[in-house]
Protein backbone atom coordinates (compact mmCIF):
# COMPACT_ATOMS: atom_id res chain seq x y z
CA UNK A 1 0.00 0.00 0.00
CA UNK A 2 2.85 2.38 0.76
CA UNK A 3 4.37 1.65 -2.68
CA UNK A 4 1.11 2.63 -4.36
CA UNK A 5 0.99 5.91 -2.44
CA UNK A 6 4.55 6.72 -3.54
CA UNK A 7 3.72 6.09 -7.20
CA UNK A 8 0.67 8.35 -7.00
CA UNK A 9 2.76 11.10 -5.40
CA UNK A 10 5.39 10.90 -8.17
CA UNK A 11 2.73 11.00 -10.88
CA UNK A 12 1.08 14.06 -9.40
CA UNK A 13 4.47 15.71 -9.03
CA UNK A 14 5.43 15.10 -12.65
CA UNK A 15 2.16 16.07 -14.35
CA UNK A 16 0.59 18.74 -12.15
CA UNK A 17 3.07 21.54 -11.34
CA UNK A 18 3.31 25.34 -11.47
CA UNK A 19 6.08 27.93 -11.14
CA UNK A 20 6.34 29.55 -7.66
CA UNK A 21 8.20 32.80 -7.88
CA UNK A 22 8.27 33.22 -4.13
CA UNK A 23 10.15 30.01 -3.48
CA UNK A 24 12.08 29.80 -6.75
CA UNK A 25 10.73 26.30 -7.52
CA UNK A 26 9.31 25.38 -10.89
CA UNK A 27 6.21 23.17 -10.98
CA UNK A 28 5.43 21.82 -14.42
CA UNK A 29 1.98 21.90 -15.86
CA UNK A 30 0.38 20.84 -19.16
CA UNK A 31 0.18 24.45 -20.38
CA UNK A 32 1.74 24.77 -23.88
CA UNK A 33 2.96 28.30 -23.15
CA UNK A 34 5.08 27.09 -20.27
CA UNK A 35 6.55 24.35 -22.44
CA UNK A 36 7.41 26.89 -25.11
CA UNK A 37 9.14 29.13 -22.57
CA UNK A 38 11.18 26.21 -21.32
CA UNK A 39 12.21 25.26 -24.85
CA UNK A 40 13.13 28.83 -25.66
CA UNK A 41 15.14 29.15 -22.45
CA UNK A 42 16.97 25.92 -23.27
CA UNK A 43 17.90 27.21 -26.70
CA UNK A 44 19.17 30.55 -25.32
CA UNK A 45 21.17 28.84 -22.56
CA UNK A 46 22.84 26.54 -25.05
CA UNK A 47 23.86 29.52 -27.17
CA UNK A 48 25.38 31.20 -24.13
CA UNK A 49 27.26 28.05 -23.19
CA UNK A 50 28.71 27.95 -26.67
CA UNK A 51 30.03 31.47 -26.14
CA UNK A 52 31.88 30.30 -23.01
CA UNK A 53 34.18 28.38 -25.35
CA UNK A 54 35.48 31.61 -26.85
CA UNK A 55 39.22 31.99 -26.09
CA UNK A 56 39.14 35.69 -25.24
CA UNK A 57 35.69 36.36 -23.83
CA UNK A 58 34.76 32.92 -22.53
CA UNK A 59 35.74 33.73 -18.94
CA UNK A 60 33.24 36.62 -18.71
CA UNK A 61 30.42 34.42 -20.07
CA UNK A 62 31.46 31.68 -17.62
CA UNK A 63 31.18 34.00 -14.63
CA UNK A 64 27.83 35.28 -15.85
CA UNK A 65 26.50 31.72 -16.23
CA UNK A 66 27.67 30.85 -12.70
CA UNK A 67 25.86 33.91 -11.39
CA UNK A 68 22.83 32.79 -13.41
CA UNK A 69 22.96 29.34 -11.79
CA UNK A 70 22.97 30.85 -8.29
CA UNK A 71 20.57 33.70 -9.06
CA UNK A 72 17.84 31.51 -10.50
CA UNK A 73 17.46 29.81 -7.13
CA UNK A 74 16.35 33.09 -5.53
CA UNK A 75 15.06 34.85 -8.61
CA UNK A 76 13.68 38.34 -8.01
CA UNK A 77 13.58 41.66 -9.90
CA UNK A 78 16.90 42.81 -8.47
CA UNK A 79 18.62 39.50 -9.22
CA UNK A 80 17.16 39.45 -12.73
CA UNK A 81 18.50 42.99 -13.34
CA UNK A 82 21.97 41.95 -12.14
CA UNK A 83 21.99 38.88 -14.40
CA UNK A 84 20.91 40.94 -17.42
CA UNK A 85 23.57 43.59 -16.68
CA UNK A 86 26.31 40.95 -16.47
CA UNK A 87 25.30 39.38 -19.78
CA UNK A 88 25.06 42.88 -21.30
CA UNK A 89 28.61 43.69 -20.18
CA UNK A 90 29.93 40.45 -21.67
CA UNK A 91 28.09 41.05 -24.97
CA UNK A 92 29.28 44.66 -25.21
CA UNK A 93 32.85 43.57 -24.46
CA UNK A 94 32.64 40.86 -27.11
CA UNK A 95 31.19 43.42 -29.59
CA UNK A 96 34.20 45.66 -29.17
CA UNK A 97 32.49 48.37 -27.13
CA UNK A 98 35.29 49.66 -24.91
CA UNK A 99 33.18 52.24 -23.13
CA UNK A 100 31.19 49.63 -21.23
CA UNK A 101 29.76 51.00 -17.97
CA UNK A 102 29.86 47.76 -15.88
CA UNK A 103 26.72 48.70 -13.98
CA UNK A 104 26.50 45.21 -12.42
CA UNK A 105 29.42 46.02 -10.14
CA UNK A 106 27.55 48.86 -8.41
CA UNK A 107 26.52 47.94 -4.90
CA UNK A 108 23.39 50.01 -4.32
CA UNK A 109 20.23 50.34 -6.34
CA UNK A 110 20.44 54.12 -6.83
CA UNK A 111 23.95 53.78 -8.30
CA UNK A 112 22.79 51.02 -10.62
CA UNK A 113 19.87 53.14 -11.81
CA UNK A 114 22.20 56.09 -12.38
CA UNK A 115 24.59 53.89 -14.32
CA UNK A 116 21.75 52.45 -16.44
CA UNK A 117 20.51 55.96 -17.25
CA UNK A 118 23.86 56.66 -18.90
CA UNK A 119 23.69 53.56 -21.12
CA UNK A 120 23.55 53.98 -24.89
CA UNK A 121 20.54 52.92 -26.90
CA UNK A 122 22.32 49.87 -28.24
CA UNK A 123 23.45 48.82 -24.75
CA UNK A 124 19.95 49.31 -23.38
CA UNK A 125 18.48 47.25 -26.20
CA UNK A 126 20.92 44.44 -25.41
CA UNK A 127 20.05 44.75 -21.70
CA UNK A 128 16.32 44.49 -22.53
CA UNK A 129 16.92 41.38 -24.63
CA UNK A 130 18.89 39.63 -21.91
CA UNK A 131 16.37 40.71 -19.25
CA UNK A 132 13.59 38.85 -21.10
CA UNK A 133 15.79 35.85 -21.82
CA UNK A 134 16.90 35.54 -18.18
CA UNK A 135 13.49 34.37 -17.04
CA UNK A 136 13.29 31.77 -19.82
CA UNK A 137 16.74 30.45 -18.93
CA UNK A 138 15.77 30.28 -15.25
CA UNK A 139 12.64 28.33 -16.24
CA UNK A 140 14.80 25.83 -18.04
CA UNK A 141 17.35 25.55 -15.23
CA UNK A 142 14.68 25.10 -12.59
CA UNK A 143 13.03 22.51 -14.79
CA UNK A 144 16.27 20.56 -14.97
CA UNK A 145 16.85 20.90 -11.24
CA UNK A 146 13.33 19.78 -10.57
CA UNK A 147 13.76 16.73 -12.79
CA UNK A 148 17.01 15.83 -11.04
CA UNK A 149 15.47 16.24 -7.62
CA UNK A 150 12.46 14.24 -8.74
CA UNK A 151 14.65 11.41 -9.96
CA UNK A 152 16.59 11.46 -6.71
CA UNK A 153 13.36 11.50 -4.77
CA UNK A 154 12.03 8.61 -6.82
CA UNK A 155 15.23 6.69 -6.22
CA UNK A 156 15.06 7.37 -2.50
CA UNK A 157 11.39 6.47 -2.46
CA UNK A 158 12.17 3.25 -4.26
CA UNK A 159 14.85 2.42 -1.75
CA UNK A 160 12.51 3.31 1.09
CA UNK A 161 9.70 1.29 -0.46
CA UNK A 162 11.94 -1.74 -0.82
CA UNK A 163 13.11 -1.32 2.79
CA UNK A 164 9.50 -0.84 3.85
CA UNK A 165 8.52 -3.98 1.95
CA UNK A 166 11.26 -5.94 3.63
CA UNK A 167 10.20 -4.57 6.98
CA UNK A 168 6.57 -5.40 6.21
CA UNK A 169 7.60 -8.94 5.39
CA UNK A 170 9.56 -9.07 8.63
CA UNK A 171 6.57 -7.65 10.48
CA UNK A 172 4.30 -10.24 8.89
CA UNK A 173 6.71 -12.97 9.93
CA UNK A 174 6.84 -11.58 13.45
CA UNK A 175 3.05 -11.32 13.53
CA UNK A 176 2.77 -14.96 12.53
CA UNK A 177 5.26 -15.88 15.23
CA UNK A 178 3.36 -13.77 17.76
CA UNK A 179 0.08 -15.42 16.79
CA UNK A 180 1.67 -18.82 17.26
CA UNK A 181 3.07 -17.78 20.62
CA UNK A 182 -0.27 -16.30 21.65
CA UNK A 183 -2.06 -19.55 20.80
CA UNK A 184 0.54 -21.44 22.82
CA UNK A 185 0.16 -18.98 25.72
CA UNK A 186 -3.61 -19.31 25.54
CA UNK A 187 -3.27 -23.08 25.81
CA UNK A 188 -0.87 -22.73 28.73
CA UNK A 189 -3.19 -20.25 30.43
CA UNK A 190 -6.09 -22.69 30.20
CA UNK A 191 -3.90 -25.41 31.68
CA UNK A 192 -2.79 -23.03 34.44
CA UNK A 193 -6.41 -22.11 35.09
CA UNK A 194 -7.31 -25.76 35.55
CA UNK A 195 -4.32 -26.24 37.84
CA UNK A 196 -5.37 -23.11 39.76
CA UNK A 197 -8.87 -24.49 40.28
CA UNK A 198 -7.43 -27.74 41.57
CA UNK A 199 -5.05 -25.83 43.84
CA UNK A 200 -7.89 -23.68 45.16
CA UNK A 201 -9.85 -26.79 46.14
CA UNK A 202 -6.75 -28.24 47.79
CA UNK A 203 -6.02 -24.97 49.57
CA UNK A 204 -9.58 -24.74 50.85
CA UNK A 205 -9.27 -28.21 52.32
CA UNK A 206 -5.86 -27.48 53.81
CA UNK A 207 -7.19 -24.16 55.15
CA UNK A 208 -9.96 -25.94 57.03
CA UNK A 209 -7.43 -28.44 58.37
CA UNK A 210 -5.14 -25.61 59.47
CA UNK A 211 -8.04 -23.87 61.19
CA UNK A 212 -8.82 -26.98 63.18
CA UNK A 213 -5.15 -27.45 64.05
CA UNK A 214 -4.89 -23.80 65.04
CA UNK A 215 -7.89 -24.07 67.34
CA UNK A 216 -6.47 -27.20 68.98
CA UNK A 217 -3.08 -25.54 69.31
CA UNK A 218 -4.64 -22.45 70.89
CA UNK A 219 -6.52 -24.56 73.41
CA UNK A 220 -3.42 -26.55 74.31
CA UNK A 221 -1.35 -23.36 74.47
CA UNK A 222 -3.85 -21.75 76.83
CA UNK A 223 -3.75 -24.80 79.10
CA UNK A 224 0.04 -24.92 79.04
CA UNK A 225 0.24 -21.20 79.71
CA UNK A 226 -1.93 -21.60 82.81
CA UNK A 227 0.27 -24.44 84.04
CA UNK A 228 3.44 -22.46 83.33
CA UNK A 229 2.07 -19.38 85.07
CA UNK A 230 1.29 -21.43 88.16
CA UNK A 231 4.72 -23.06 88.03
CA UNK A 232 6.52 -19.74 87.62
CA UNK A 233 4.48 -18.21 90.44
CA UNK A 234 5.48 -21.05 92.77
CA UNK A 235 9.08 -20.80 91.62
CA UNK A 236 9.04 -17.05 92.18
CA UNK A 237 7.69 -17.48 95.69
CA UNK A 238 10.36 -20.10 96.42
CA UNK A 239 13.01 -17.79 95.06
CA UNK A 240 11.79 -14.89 97.20
CA UNK A 241 11.69 -17.15 100.28
CA UNK A 242 15.28 -18.34 99.66
CA UNK A 243 16.49 -14.81 98.98
CA UNK A 244 14.67 -13.55 102.07
CA UNK A 245 16.19 -16.24 104.28
CA UNK A 246 19.62 -15.57 102.86
CA UNK A 247 19.19 -11.83 103.32
CA UNK A 248 17.95 -12.40 106.89
CA UNK A 249 20.91 -14.62 107.83
CA UNK A 250 23.34 -12.33 106.07
CA UNK A 251 21.88 -9.25 107.78
CA UNK A 252 21.85 -11.01 111.16
CA UNK A 253 25.54 -11.90 110.88
CA UNK A 254 26.51 -8.48 109.57
CA UNK A 255 24.60 -6.44 112.12
CA UNK A 256 25.58 -8.81 114.96
CA UNK A 257 29.26 -8.31 114.17
CA UNK A 258 28.61 -4.62 113.62
CA UNK A 259 26.98 -4.28 117.08
CA UNK A 260 29.74 -6.23 118.85
CA UNK A 261 32.47 -4.14 117.22
CA UNK A 262 30.53 -0.98 118.05
CA UNK A 263 30.29 -1.92 121.74
CA UNK A 264 33.97 -2.87 121.86
CA UNK A 265 35.13 0.40 120.34
CA UNK A 266 32.81 2.49 122.51
CA UNK A 267 33.93 0.81 125.76
CA UNK A 268 36.91 3.17 125.89
CA UNK A 269 36.70 6.51 127.67
CA UNK A 270 37.58 8.44 124.51
CA UNK A 271 34.76 6.89 122.43
CA UNK A 272 32.12 6.33 125.13
CA UNK A 273 30.30 9.55 124.27
CA UNK A 274 29.74 8.34 120.66
CA UNK A 275 27.93 5.15 121.67
CA UNK A 276 24.45 6.67 121.64
CA UNK A 277 24.88 8.20 118.21
CA UNK A 278 26.33 4.96 116.83
CA UNK A 279 23.41 2.96 118.24
CA UNK A 280 20.97 5.37 116.58
CA UNK A 281 22.84 4.91 113.31
CA UNK A 282 22.77 1.13 113.79
CA UNK A 283 18.98 1.01 114.28
CA UNK A 284 18.45 3.43 111.37
CA UNK A 285 20.46 1.14 109.08
CA UNK A 286 18.48 -1.91 110.22
CA UNK A 287 15.19 -0.08 109.65
CA UNK A 288 16.26 1.12 106.18
CA UNK A 289 17.24 -2.38 105.11
CA UNK A 290 13.99 -3.84 106.40
CA UNK A 291 11.98 -1.18 104.54
CA UNK A 292 13.97 -1.92 101.38
CA UNK A 293 13.19 -5.63 101.72
CA UNK A 294 9.47 -4.90 102.12
CA UNK A 295 9.48 -2.63 99.06
CA UNK A 296 7.51 -4.51 96.39
CA UNK A 297 8.34 -2.10 93.53
CA UNK A 298 11.87 -3.52 93.22
CA UNK A 299 11.69 -7.10 91.91
CA UNK A 300 15.31 -7.56 90.82
CA UNK A 301 17.29 -9.45 93.46
CA UNK A 302 20.60 -8.06 92.21
CA UNK A 303 19.30 -4.52 92.53
CA UNK A 304 17.99 -5.24 96.04
CA UNK A 305 21.36 -6.69 97.04
CA UNK A 306 23.12 -3.63 95.61
CA UNK A 307 20.94 -1.21 97.60
CA UNK A 308 21.28 -3.34 100.76
CA UNK A 309 25.07 -3.28 100.66
CA UNK A 310 24.99 0.41 99.81
CA UNK A 311 23.07 1.07 103.04
CA UNK A 312 25.56 -1.04 105.00
CA UNK A 313 28.57 0.71 103.51
CA UNK A 314 27.08 4.11 104.29
CA UNK A 315 26.43 3.00 107.88
CA UNK A 316 30.02 1.75 108.27
CA UNK A 317 31.48 4.93 106.79
CA UNK A 318 29.35 7.13 109.06
CA UNK A 319 30.32 5.02 112.11
CA UNK A 320 34.02 5.33 111.35
CA UNK A 321 33.68 9.09 110.89
CA UNK A 322 31.81 9.45 114.20
CA UNK A 323 34.46 7.40 116.05
CA UNK A 324 37.30 9.43 114.58
CA UNK A 325 35.54 12.65 115.46
CA UNK A 326 34.98 11.56 119.10
CA UNK A 327 38.60 10.40 119.45
CA UNK A 328 40.05 13.56 117.95
CA UNK A 329 37.96 16.02 119.97
CA UNK A 330 37.97 14.13 123.31
CA UNK A 331 39.03 16.07 126.46
CA UNK A 332 39.85 14.36 129.84
CA UNK A 333 38.58 17.11 132.18
CA UNK A 334 39.24 15.33 135.57
CA UNK A 335 42.82 14.58 134.58
CA UNK A 336 43.37 18.19 133.55
CA UNK A 337 41.95 19.37 136.88
CA UNK A 338 44.16 16.98 138.85
CA UNK A 339 47.20 18.14 136.91
CA UNK A 340 46.39 21.72 137.83
CA UNK A 341 45.87 20.74 141.49
CA UNK A 342 49.18 18.90 141.51
CA UNK A 343 50.98 21.94 140.15
CA UNK A 344 49.32 24.14 142.78
CA UNK A 345 50.30 21.75 145.60
CA UNK A 346 53.89 21.80 144.40
CA UNK A 347 53.84 25.59 144.44
CA UNK A 348 52.35 25.55 147.98
CA UNK A 349 55.04 23.19 149.23
CA UNK A 350 57.71 25.38 147.72
CA UNK A 351 56.28 28.41 149.51
CA UNK A 352 56.10 26.44 152.78
CA UNK A 353 59.73 25.48 152.47
CA UNK A 354 60.62 29.10 151.82
CA UNK A 355 58.72 30.23 154.98
CA UNK A 356 60.41 27.74 157.34
CA UNK A 357 62.64 29.45 160.02
CA UNK A 358 66.31 28.96 160.23
CA UNK A 359 65.91 27.07 163.52
CA UNK A 360 64.31 24.27 161.63
CA UNK A 361 67.36 23.66 159.45
CA UNK A 362 68.53 20.68 161.50
CA UNK A 363 68.49 17.17 160.19
CA UNK A 364 65.20 16.23 161.84
CA UNK A 365 63.25 19.08 160.32
CA UNK A 366 64.82 18.54 156.93
CA UNK A 367 64.05 14.85 157.08
CA UNK A 368 60.46 15.64 158.03
CA UNK A 369 60.08 18.05 155.14
CA UNK A 370 61.67 15.62 152.72
CA UNK A 371 59.41 12.79 153.91
CA UNK A 372 56.40 15.08 153.64
CA UNK A 373 57.36 16.16 150.14
CA UNK A 374 57.98 12.58 149.05
CA UNK A 375 54.58 11.50 150.40
CA UNK A 376 52.36 14.36 149.30
CA UNK A 377 53.90 15.82 146.12
CA UNK A 378 52.96 12.78 143.99
CA UNK A 379 49.20 12.93 143.95
CA UNK A 380 47.35 9.99 142.44
CA UNK A 381 44.92 10.39 139.57
CA UNK A 382 41.25 10.38 140.49
CA UNK A 383 38.09 9.56 138.63
CA UNK A 384 35.72 12.22 140.10
CA UNK A 385 35.83 15.90 139.32
CA UNK A 386 37.21 18.11 142.20
CA UNK A 387 35.87 21.45 143.21
CA UNK A 388 38.55 23.82 142.13
CA UNK A 389 37.20 26.86 144.00
CA UNK A 390 36.94 25.03 147.32
CA UNK A 391 40.50 23.71 147.07
CA UNK A 392 41.82 27.14 146.20
CA UNK A 393 40.07 28.69 149.22
CA UNK A 394 41.46 26.10 151.62
CA UNK A 395 44.96 26.62 150.30
CA UNK A 396 44.64 30.39 150.72
CA UNK A 397 43.49 29.93 154.32
CA UNK A 398 46.44 27.65 155.05
CA UNK A 399 48.90 30.14 153.61
CA UNK A 400 47.41 33.06 155.52
CA UNK A 401 47.48 31.10 158.79
CA UNK A 402 51.12 30.17 158.29
CA UNK A 403 52.06 33.73 157.44
CA UNK A 404 50.44 35.06 160.66
CA UNK A 405 52.21 32.49 162.82
CA UNK A 406 55.72 33.06 161.39
CA UNK A 407 56.00 36.67 160.40
CA UNK A 408 55.99 38.59 163.82
CA UNK A 409 58.29 36.37 165.89
CA UNK A 410 60.28 34.57 163.21
CA UNK A 411 60.17 31.40 165.29
CA UNK A 412 60.38 27.93 163.85
CA UNK A 413 57.16 26.21 163.02
CA UNK A 414 56.38 23.57 165.54
CA UNK A 415 56.04 20.04 164.34
CA UNK A 416 52.44 19.90 165.52
CA UNK A 417 51.50 22.66 163.07
CA UNK A 418 53.14 20.89 160.19
CA UNK A 419 51.56 17.63 161.19
CA UNK A 420 48.14 19.26 161.51
CA UNK A 421 48.59 20.79 158.03
CA UNK A 422 49.52 17.39 156.69
CA UNK A 423 46.53 15.79 158.33
CA UNK A 424 44.15 18.41 156.97
CA UNK A 425 45.59 18.08 153.50
CA UNK A 426 45.49 14.31 153.54
CA UNK A 427 42.00 14.33 155.02
CA UNK A 428 40.83 16.70 152.31
CA UNK A 429 42.28 14.45 149.66
CA UNK A 430 40.67 11.34 151.10
CA UNK A 431 37.34 12.99 151.64
CA UNK A 432 37.01 14.66 148.23
CA UNK A 433 38.73 12.14 145.93
CA UNK A 434 38.56 8.45 145.28
CA UNK A 435 42.12 7.35 144.76
CA UNK A 436 43.02 5.11 141.84
CA UNK A 437 45.62 2.54 143.01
Amino acid sequence: MQSALLIVFVYLTLHHGIWSEGTGVLHLDNHPEMSALVAKGKKQLESLREKTNLPQYGECWMRSLDFLQHGCRVLSDTVQVDIALRFTDCFMEMSGQENSLHCATERTEPLKKLCMSEMTDRAFTVYTEFFTQTQNMCYFLQNQNWHRETERTIDRLGVFSRAAGERLELVNTMQDTLLTQQRLQHTLQRELLMIGHNLSFSLNGSHETLNRLTENLQESTAKHSLVLEELFREFHQLHRWIVGRYAFVDGLLFYGCYLVILLIFTSLRRTACARAMLLVLFFASVASEWALYKQSAIQDSLLLDYYRWLIRQLALICSVLILLYSVYYYEDIPRNILVEIREQNIQILKKIEQLKPKACSDSKCSKFSVSYASKHIKLPLVEEQALYEYQHEREQRSLSRLSRSTTPTEQPIPGSVVESFELRTSRYNLRRKSVVP
